[in-house]
């Protein structure tokens, strides 16, 4: 089973980003695995909403130590199964070439962040159930 810290450790090891990146880069992780993946392999994957998009207390507390500055060291990477890296890979490949202010963007306007943001406000838990039925209705639409 994989921290969410393994799986920000595979997106930082592509290139040095900040945490806001890697923070929403895990974030679609966790949706998207959860489309083809149950039980999901990873240990702590709550995000709650935060004014900069989906946050993980974990990759925050692993990272704290950068600030706002790109993280340019990492802990040895984890062991991924292929798929796990076609999904990491395939989240990469999409989302990689933006930056934080997109990134975030693109998830204050998911419905599983917005249900939440909008009901509730910032530091509120993000459902899985939620996140998994967004990505997936995505999934069905590129069909």
């Amino acid at each position: 089973m994989h921290n969410i810290t393994d799986i920000a450790n595979y997106f930082i090891n592509k290139e040095p980003m900040n945490k806001y990146k890697v923070q929403q880069l895990c974030f679609y992780y966790v949706g998207w695995i959860q489309v083809f993946e149950e039980p999901i392999n990873i240990k702590n994957p709550v995000f709650v909403t935060s004014e900069h998009g989906p946050m993980n207390a974990s990759i925050e507390e692993e990272y704290i130590e950068f600030g706002f500055d790109n993280i340019t060291k990492i802990k040895e990477l984890a062991k991924f199964t292929n798929y796990e890296k076609f999904v990491l890979e395939s989240v990469y490949l999409t989302y990689g070439d933006k930056v934080c202010e997109e990134l975030e963007a693109i998830s204050y306007n998911t419905l599983p962040f917005l249900e939440v943001y909008h009901t509730k406000g910032v530091g509120y838990p993000i459902d899985l159930l939620s996140m998994k039925n967004h990505f997936k209705n995505i999934y069905k639409g590129l069909k």
